[in-house]
């Protein structure tokens, strides 16, 4: 006799405490490996030691983008997860999905930082990482409003607009792998844009939203 219904039943109606948890942890832990690759100079001179501080530049930079990335994507988790009444086997699936992209994101950190012969491969390779976190947390977040997982007052209107919000990010990744692939890897650059997009998206959503609102409190027109 199989166990698996009855472990589903189990599972379907579990809290996503557990869930955020071992989130947490595996998120924490990504975020901490990144510092692993900027190094304090060891050098036997002032000149020395202001070249391996400019040398170190690049490596902070990789730090400062992964660890905001990561950040945000923590903190956007954390909001879904807040949203979750129960968890099943394919937002369980959903989330190991999200988390290995997580887990991996220090490995394209270090490889794009370290690009000294200027290659699109760890470029490329960063781009996609990213993309693929984003795209497995919508995943995650239409698979529990599409199988009643949230809580009861999460209505249509924000969970079109809470899917919506990683979208700025997906696309302006995936859009920097084919200009990597014809200008270079100094197409990153474009990276920098997501989080000044992410602000302004959410800033026109919240007014298009509030519009709505207001319209449809003062009704039609007499």
């Amino acid at each position: 006799m199989s166990l698996r219904p009855g472990l589903h039943r189990v599972l379907s109606h579990s809290g996503p405490e557990r869930a955020a948890a071992f989130s947490d942890a595996v998120i924490a832990i990504a975020m901490t490996l990144l510092v692993l690759d900027i190094k304090a100079p060891d050098v036997g001179s002032r000149a020395e030691y202001d070249a391996a501080l400019l040398d170190a530049l690049l490596p902070l930079g990789g730090f400062i983008l992964s660890f905001y990335l990561l950040g945000n994507l923590w903190v956007t988790h954390h909001a879904y997860l807040s949203a979750f009444a129960h968890v099943d086997r394919t937002l369980l699936q959903w989330n190991n999905a999200m988390l290995f992209f997580v887990a991996l994101t220090p490995l394209p950190t270090s490889m794009f930082t370290k690009n000294i012969y200027d290659s699109p491969v760890p470029v490329v390779f960063y781009a996609l990482v990213i993309s693929c976190t984003r795209l497995c947390m919508m995943g995650l977040w239409r698979h529990a409003w599409k199988a009643g997982l949230t809580v009861s007052d999460i209505t249509p209107e924000t969970y079109r607009r809470t899917l919506r919000g990683p979208i700025p990010t997906v696309v302006i990744f995936l859009i920097s792998i084919p200009l990597i692939l014809v200008v270079g890897s100094s197409a990153w650059k474009l990276w920098l844009l997501a989080p000044v997009v992410s602000v302004v998206a959410k800033r026109l959503d919240d007014r298009r939203a509030g519009s709505e609102a207001r319209t449809s409190t003062a009704g039609p027109d007499p």
